[in-house]
């Protein structure tokens, strides 16, 4: 067996052929740091380091990793005490030597990180392997002491709900940063995988938070299709002390549970006033997407799995490259393809391609002709509101537009928002507040000319409204209110969006130019990212 071979079946748990192969070939771990890493053996570790410190960083094996990954991220005997005792030791030494606790690995055949947020085997860290893997309170507080940065990892906490050891959880909540957008979907993970006793530390940690920014509406979404129970119920629906925060999800969840037939917890809600008349809400209207995003597409008739698997990515490839004339082709030839649905686990239409966030990495692009395609679709047949399973479930074609770099930096967000309204795009102030939060002028301005009200301080800073700002403010609007998933006030809004006179207008009535969203970004940080240095420099020279 080669080496290769060694570390795969290693990171597959095959100990059986590890073991076996160690016996046939025992130099393996005297030679490559690499097998020495993933078999955890610490003698053979040391000796190679010490021979050659630069080994710290080297990658290799099939997926080209670091030995610290391979350290933290390898199957083999995880659960002996033994083999963790010296994975933390030759972790140890890895960083003794420099090595970086930050660096990532990708593994071969996953497509995407964005599915559920919780367990996609796409891009690890080594405090992601250390956390689910290994799930080791000594290697995890190691990993953090040594600058491990939580900010740059897409799963941590769900993998420590994973790995199931509370230390590790406790570890992982005392470093984060805070507010952490990976706590709601560290919650759902304790859904799925029926851990109640990982979601009161949770809760615990992030109580003085918004519910808005970390909160459990996806995790109570998740048990109410799943029918947990009613402890799980009334834990994830919190205390009633932020009633207008967090009616909105009371009002979704009551949709799931009819929807599920979850009566108990249907009757939960009721108690809790949600009426059995519920409006109309952006929050409703998500409960209908993650009904939506659950049903599966049985694909054309009389075409194998594989045949239409090969048809869709052929015309994936057609949206994403612009490529009209073959995708009228495909269109022609199989119209089914207009509402049908990827075989990759996050399940996205053709149209959704159309958002470029979050589908396969190197299809996240913008043709120039983005909106002919969108138009072409929807044309034959494409749901403008279908949704799919990427982050979480229930992302639609317009909330990933709107969120996404691409079809801003291609100057075509506007357009594409243009031609979904023309087909009954089910449009939301969500929606505006997401365009205007991602710096979208043209999307923010085409959401607003479709009908979608200004209610907000924050919509109205980003359209430079200052009528309303000001009716709102007379009114006693809350400067510096928080808003959108991302954490954000009026003045980042403002700010994103290069509003001179908004920013100037919030910040004369009292607005903080120091509060920070969940990406960590000051109102004049976000103009900074988003190329506005000007409204920057205003931000910080106006005078106290």
């Amino acid at each position: 067996m080669t080496s290769e071979d060694l570390l795969d079946a290693a990171l597959d748990g095959d100990d059986g052929i590890v073991r076996e192969a160690l016996r046939q070939t025992p130099n393996l771990a005297r030679e490559s740091i690499h097998v020495a890493a993933a078999v955890a053996d610490a003698d053979a570790a040391a000796a190679l380091l010490l021979a050659e410190p630069s080994r710290a960083n080297l990658r290799g094996g099939r997926r080209d990793w670091p030995p610290l990954l391979y350290v933290c991220c390898s199957r083999f005997r995880r659960a002996d005490a033994t083999s963790v005792a010296n994975r933390v030791r030759i972790a140890r030494a890895l960083v003794a030597q420099g090595a970086d606790v930050n660096a990532n690995g990708f593994e071969a055949g996953y497509t995407s990180p964005n599915v559920t947020q919780m367990f996609d085997d796409h891009e690890w860290r080594a405090i992601e392997g250390a956390a689910g893997r290994v799930a080791s309170p000594e290697l995890v507080q190691l990993l953090i002491d040594a600058g491990a940065d939580l900010s740059q990892t897409q799963q941590a906490l769900s993998r420590a709900v994973q790995g199931g050891d509370g230390r590790v959880l406790q570890a992982l909540l005392a470093a984060a940063p805070h507010p952490w957008w990976q706590v709601r979907w560290a919650l759902k993970a304790c859904v799925v995988l029926d851990r109640l006793d990982m979601v009161r530390p949770i809760l615990d940690a992030t109580r003085g938070d918004s519910p808005t920014q970390v909160g459990s509406d996806r995790a109570l979404f998740e048990a109410i299709r799943l029918k947990r129970g009613l402890e799980w119920i009334e834990l994830l629906l919190g205390d009633d002390s932020t009633p207008e925060s967090t009616m909105p999800t009371r009002q979704a969840a009551y949709r799931l549970a009819q929807h599920y037939g979850h009566r108990a917890a249907a009757d939960v809600l009721r108690r809790r006033g949600v009426a059995d008349a519920v409006e109309s809400t952006s929050y409703s209207r998500i409960a209908e997407r993650v009904i939506a995003a659950a049903s599966d597409d049985d694909g054309e008739v009389g075409l194998t799995p594989d045949t239409a698997a090969a048809l869709f990515e052929r015309a994936a490839d057609a949206v994403v490259a612009g490529d009209l004339d073959t995708l009228r082709q495909l269109l022609d030839e199989h119209p089914h393809l207009a509402r049908a649905r990827s075989p990759r686990p996050h399940r996205a239409t053709l149209l959704i391609y159309c958002g470029a966030n979050g589908v396969e990495e190197f299809r996240q692009r913008t043709p120039p002709n983005a909106a002919a395609i969108a138009e072409l679709l929807l044309t034959r047949g494409a749901d403008a509101n279908a949704a799919c399973r990427l982050y979480g479930g229930g992302s639609t074609t317009m909330g990933l537009l709107t969120t996404s770099i691409h079809p801003r930096e291609a100057g075509v967000d506007g357009d594409l928002i243009r031609v979904l309204a023309r087909f009954g795009v089910a449009l939301s102030p969500r929606d505006l507040d997401h365009a205007i939060d991602s710096g979208a002028a043209r999307a923010a301005a085409a959401i607003a000319a479709a009908g979608v009200p200004i209610e907000t301080l924050f919509a109205a800073a980003g359209l430079d409204r200052l009528d309303v700002m000001a009716d709102l403010v007379s009114r006693g609007a809350d400067v510096n209110a928080r808003w959108t998933p991302w954490s954000s006030t009026a003045l980042h809004a403002a700010a994103a969006m290069d509003r001179a006179a908004a920013a100037r207008f919030l910040l004369e009535h009292g607005a903080d130019r120091s509060l920070e969203n969940i990406w960590g970004a000051t109102p004049a940080g976000a103009a900074r990212y988003f190329g506005h240095a000007g409204i920057a420099a205003l931000i910080d020279t106006f005078p106290a």
